[in-house]
């Protein structure tokens, strides 16, 4: 009992403290994260095959409609994307995209091949 009061006090206390940095952050660069995600210029699908699927988000333009699918057909879902790597893309690399492009990457947990 004794532990947890003392996990929850000190849980309370990070939370605080972070919670108190934040607004800081926030005003000291107003609209960052909006002006960060917004593409003012066409994008072009990059070539993201064989990389993990966490590299290849990364990669991806700020856009729309991003989704996995899993491409040996088990139908499970991508939920930790640093355990899956891309198999397939749909656009192709170098398609010219726009914010209402859907994107989809075919995927498999890394160490499975490809189908």
């Amino acid at each position: 009992m004794r532990k947890t009061r003392l996990m929850i006090i000190a849980t309370v206390a990070l939370g605080a403290s972070i919670a108190g940095a934040l607004p800081a952050v926030a005003a000291s660069t107003p609209g960052a994260d909006v002006q960060a995600r917004t593409v003012t210029a066409a994008a072009t699908m990059p070539n993201v095959v064989g990389q993990s699927l966490w590299t290849a988000l990364d990669e991806l333009p700020p856009l729309g409609d991003i989704s996995t699918v899993d491409a040996t057909g088990a139908d499970r879902i991508a939920l930790l994307p640093t355990i899956w790597k891309v198999c397939t893309q749909t656009p192709a690399p170098g398609t010219e995209l726009t914010p209402d492009t859907p994107i989809t990457l075919g995927v498999v947990k890394t160490g499975e091949t490809c189908p």
